[in-house]
């Protein structure tokens, strides 16, 4: 069953060595209020399960506790990735080491003497990030509710209106008079109109989606990246085609042939479906690419190769929203690599 996001779920990341640590940490949360997901089995090679990857990708805030044990981890590294890419990442140290970029732009916070006290420097600093990345959102019902609070001077003025045009037809005295009051009215009623098209605008901008392609790639040999396409919009967007080409050469779309046709370049995990319906803050993976053991030119080598075929890839993705509108995102890969092999 895959999660539902929840703005109030924390995702804790961690190594199996660390689990004192975590569990430590999961109840002190859970005590204040937020939805805590961990699990000491996390680090076991189950990193594709389906629980997991859904948890990890409904969490609002995932916190990585970083020590010599998970900084040597692929799948602690996988998950700090995904944090990363969705901007949800909160990072803090449980002993004094230097974190590996490119998981040191955000400076990490320290519980390297933590016993769960509220008081300590540290956990304060955490519980803040964690406030920072968890806000309150409010509902779509909220905002349509609130909207219409700003502009009930406007729907009123509509009503009224509405019913002078039908006084001033019944009881009118003159026709000068008649003409000059329905005059009123109607301008009345154009700003009626345009004040509640403002409201039509903006009630359909909150529940559009936006669909944007992200990735990132980095060279090294416990490196791992993505190619995920996510909704950075306010509304649903359901997938109704997908295509694929290489060069201008079309290619099937189905998961298990764009999987076969990445697989050589060390890119799997495709979740992309027609549809499929992707929630504002979700995503669908067309590639993963997970940390693989490479060594000297290895590394360049597979990086290049990689590179090389993104380079070459097309993919164009039509989808549509609850009003029906229909959008087209295509990929237009740039690598964000500056290093030169």
């Amino acid at each position: 069953m895959r999660e539902t996001p929840d703005h109030r779920s924390v995702f804790i990341s961690f190594k199996t060595e660390e689990y004192a640590a975590a569990d430590c940490l999961q109840r002190v949360l859970s005590a204040k209020g937020y939805n805590v997901w961990w699990h000491e089995k996390l680090q076991c090679g189950h990193i594709w399960h389906a629980d997991i990857d859904d948890a990890l990708q409904a969490a609002g805030c995932v916190v990585v506790l970083w020590s010599p044990k998970s900084m040597a981890s692929e799948w602690v590294k996988h998950e700090a990735s995904q944090a990363i890419a969705r901007r949800v990442y909160a990072p803090a140290r449980l002993s004094a080491i230097k974190i590996d970029p490119p998981f040191d732009r955000i400076q990490a916070t320290d519980l390297i003497d933590w016993d769960g006290e509220d008081s300590h420097a540290g956990f304060r600093n955490l519980l803040r990030r964690i406030d920072e990345l968890l806000p309150a959102k409010p509902t779509l019902a909220a905002r349509a509710i609130e909207l219409l609070k700003r502009n009930t001077f406007a729907i009123g003025l509509l009503v009224f209106a509405i019913a002078a045009v039908v006084l001033l037809l019944r009881i009118g005295a003159s026709v000068e008079v008649q003409i000059n009051a329905q005059n009123s009215a109607l301008d009345q009623l154009r700003r009626a109109e345009r004040s509640l098209t403002s409201i039509i605008a903006n009630t359909e901008k909150m529940i559009e989606p936006e669909l944007r392609f992200t990735y990132s790639l980095t060279i090294g040999a416990q490196k791992s990246g993505h190619l995920t396409l996510e909704n950075s919009g306010g509304g649903m967007a359901k997938i109704v085609a997908v295509r694929a080409s290489i060069d201008g050469r079309p290619i099937s779309t189905e998961a298990g042939s764009l999987s076969a046709v990445g697989g050589p370049y060390g890119m799997v995990g495709y979740t992309l479906k027609v549809g499929e319906t992707i929630g504002p803050g979700r995503g669908a993976k067309i590639f993963d690419i997970p940390a693989r053991s490479l060594i000297g030119s290895q590394i360049c080598r597979a990086d290049k190769e990689r590179k090389r075929f993104l380079e070459h890839f097309q993919l164009e993705v039509d989808y549509t929203s609850l009003l029906g509108t229909l959008k087209t995102q295509m990929l237009d890969y740039k690598s964000p690599k500056s290093e030169d092999c």
